[in-house]
């Protein structure tokens, strides 16, 4: 939403304010998150397109790809840090870093909890798309996974133009981290922070 200020004590007349749209996402684990390992918020701005984010599943070719489908844009956290990246080129996997969420909170140790400004990604359309997937490495033809639904490759279709909370309704559930084969693997220490547990998102516009 774009407010046009006609003039005030400190805004000169004339100038264009953009109005902050807020989406909180609270990602719960089954086990605490470990920094070493990749986890992405994949976003595709484009809901019409008829693509959606879904993860790679690897082969000798993939590199450092961990996602296809439609993605313009992805929140990775990774050795304590959080970046927000636009996606130039999804096939070339052409990326560059924008920013970080505008707040975000890791007091809970199996939670990843943070904030981004819609404007932060030109969300201009009536919805976007996104998916959670987590892998444990890149770059290798070996990898542990997880992503919306059994199979990873479900997907949230959330509305923008109107405040909302998204909760869990039976789209994810835990132990069903895959491997490169698509095989699920057995819950342990090693799989369990990849392992989607819980969600919600809150959308204030």
């Amino acid at each position: 939403m774009i407010l046009f200020i006609s003039g005030c004590a400190r805004t000169p007349s004339g100038i264009l304010l953009t109005q902050k749209r807020e989406m909180t996402f609270q990602i719960q684990f089954a086990a605490p998150i470990n920094d070493a390992y990749y986890y992405f918020i994949a976003i595709d701005t484009n809901s019409d397109n008829g693509k959606y984010p879904t993860p790679i599943f690897p082969s000798l070719l993939t590199g450092d790809r961990w996602v296809t489908g439609g993605v313009t844009h992805f929140i990775r956290y990774h050795q304590g840090k959080y970046t927000l990246y636009k996606v130039n080129n999804l096939d070339t996997f052409d990326v560059e870093p924008i920013g970080a969420p505008i707040h975000f909170d890791r007091s809970d140790s199996s939670s990843l909890v943070f904030t981004i400004d819609l404007n932060d990604i030109q969300a201009t359309s009536q919805s976007i798309e996104v998916n959670f997937i987590t892998a444990n490495q890149l770059g290798t033809p070996t990898r542990f996974l997880d992503a919306l639904g059994k199979s990873g490759t479900e997907f949230l279709e959330i509305g923008i133009t109107n405040d909302q909370t998204i909760i869990n309704t039976g789209v994810e559930t835990t132990g069903d981290v895959l491997n490169e084969n698509r095989e699920i693997q057995p819950s342990t220490e090693l799989i369990k922070p990849l392992d989607i547990k819980d969600f919600r998102i809150q959308v204030d516009v």
